[in-house]
């Protein structure tokens, strides 16, 4: 008799597992990047709350396969992008005021890679998210970024799926001021905002401010909000466009 009840708990366990629906979807668009040495690549992935309470979601980077040290990934929310050393980040992150996300709502969290100038390679990310009341809640994504013409991944292109495309900021290194390059496929809201290495916004450039299709030259003259000289270092300029970002790393040398 007690073999028999332990049969139909466990086959009522099972059902509960299949029938289980997870709390949020992810939602992505190409996941593998190709480009030439030096390329910066933005990868963008939505997390959708598709559940009737706010979630309290963990975004953990479980493999960082680099090739060389030259190589390095930042993982990013819509606030701000962490340093390259960070693991994993937490929805709320009280520091940088991100709240829970509430149902139905998106969370657009994204990869940054930077790749070796020098030498062409293959930067493999496995990112794992999860339900932080519970683990078992969870979704993966490997996202894939090669400078070797080789590996035949196909390049995905930002301005035909974002909109808009942030090139690298010129002269850079810069020193006393530098011009950040962005091009719009059709009109939208641009917000364009430095940040220092610690992930703080200093300087906004542009804030939501309606321009036609086009490309565009935002001078910075490295200072901050209060026009103050800022010290050399490793800075960020984000680009937003109607809820879609890029960002691109700009050194400032005294």
């Amino acid at each position: 008799m007690n073999r028999i009840f332990r049969i139909i708990a466990a086959c009522l366990m099972a059902a509960t597992a299949v029938s289980a629906q997870s709390s949020f979807v992810i939602e992505h668009g190409d996941l593998n990047r190709e480009g030439p040495p030096s390329t910066f690549f933005d990868v963008y992935v939505d997390i959708i709350n598709t559940s009737n309470q706010d979630l309290h979601l963990l975004v953990v980077r479980t493999r960082n396969a680099m090739p060389n040290p030259n190589w390095s990934s930042s993982l990013c929310n819509d606030q701000v992008c962490y340093p390259p050393e960070t693991d994993s980040i937490y929805v709320p992150d009280t520091f940088f005021g991100t709240p829970p996300l509430a149902p139905g709502d998106t969370l657009p969290f994204h990869l940054n890679v930077w790749s070796d100038p020098n030498e062409p390679g293959v930067g493999e990310v496995d990112i794992r998210i999860e339900n932080q009341n519970d683990p078992a809640d969870a979704g993966s994504v490997t996202i894939i970024t090669s400078t070797d013409a080789s590996t035949g991944i196909a390049p995905g292109d930002p301005l035909v799926s974002d909109g808009f495309r942030l090139d690298a900021a010129y002269p850079n290194p810069f020193n006393p001021s530098t011009v950040i390059p962005f091009e719009l496929a059709r009109a939208g809201a641009v917000s364009l905002t430095v940040f220092n290495a610690l992930g703080q916004p200093v300087a906004d450039l542009l804030d939501e401010q309606p321009l036609a299709p086009g490309r565009y030259d935002v001078p910075w003259t490295a200072v901050d909000r209060a026009g103050r000289t800022l010290p050399s270092g490793t800075y960020l300029a984000r680009l937003r466009v109607d809820g879609k970002m890029a960002i691109s790393k700009m050194l400032l040398v005294r």
